[in-house]
């Protein structure tokens, strides 16, 4: 149920930029030209970053009132979902790197290797169910991995710890078959440069973070003022909390200068019908 709530992230985000990019990066291949791939390879990394990133931080701050808001009602005690929200707080973590995997695969697809993306999937597949079996056994005792665990996702002295193991170990994965899939990349585009991107993941990271901490700050102050005792008053803290959450990393991505601020500025106005992107003479 909670990777259910994370999927359409990835698909209104990662799939459309990786899908829309893939027909650019062939032809930049059929042209063998590389710095036109790589400068689309860059550009669309970076926008998937920008605003998958985010939104995974925000989600996590309100994961509790997201799961809340889905499975609250009928059978779902509160137990439950706690238990579901740090299921879908672990999903969080990773999406960024699930997200990027579509695109880095549709740029192994533009150069005709479709073997490393598959034999790296079936890595993954592999690799999964010992690693879900070891998260499951060390979070089936009191140790310092699963107090750690249970302090991070704020589920003190709850039972069935051991559930969290299975998202844990996909989300660890994600990450694994990411990591590998950039090896493999500079293995094959030996031009390709990574540290410019890292610097940018480092920039949206500080501005999602900050932004979290606001989104977390509305979120109690919204709570303890309201309480959550109705699917109404959940349903505005948690808007309102996103909202605060995006218009504070909208600020600073725009402090940061990061270009991907004003292409999605222009892109939302555009849309609304209020900004014209040419002035008129």
């Amino acid at each position: 149920m909670a990777n259910d709530l994370s999927t359409p992230i990835i698909v209104l985000v990662a799939v459309p930029f990786a899908v829309a990019v893939f027909p650019a990066l062939s032809l930049a291949v059929s042209k063998n030209d590389k710095k036109d791939f790589l400068d689309k390879f860059y550009s669309t990394f970076r926008q998937i970053l920008f605003l998958i990133v985010p939104a995974s931080g925000l989600c996590y701050v309100l994961r509790a009132h997201l799961i809340r808001l889905v499975f609250g009602a009928g059978k779902f005690d509160w137990t439950s979902t706690k238990l579901t929200a740090a299921c879908f707080g672990i999903f969080m973590i990773p999406l960024f790197a699930q997200g990027l995997i579509f695109l880095i695969s549709r740029a192994f697809y533009a150069i005709k290797n479709t073997a490393i993306p598959a034999l790296v999937s079936i890595f993954s597949i592999l690799i999964l169910p010992p690693m879900a079996y070891l998260f499951v056994w060390a979070l089936a005792f009191p140790n310092f991995f699963s107090a750690s665990v249970e302090y991070v996702l704020r589920i003190e002295s709850m039972k069935n710890l051991a559930i969290i193991g299975l998202p844990l170990a996909v989300s660890v994965d994600a990450l694994l078959q990411f990591i590998i899939l950039l090896v493999f990349f500079k293995f094959k585009i030996k031009e390709v440069e990574y540290k410019n991107l890292f610097l940018f993941f480092v920039k949206v990271l500080g501005a999602t973070v900050l932004s979290m901490l606001v989104a977390y700050i509305v979120r109690q102050c919204f709570g303890g003022f309201l309480g959550s005792s109705t699917f109404l008053i959940l349903f505005l803290q948690t808007a309102i909390t996103a909202g605060f959450g995006f218009l504070v990393y909208g600020i600073l991505s725009h402090f940061l200068k990061l270009p991907e601020i004003g292409a999605f500025k222009n892109f939302l106005f555009a849309q609304l019908g209020f900004l014209n992107s040419k002035k008129k003479v």
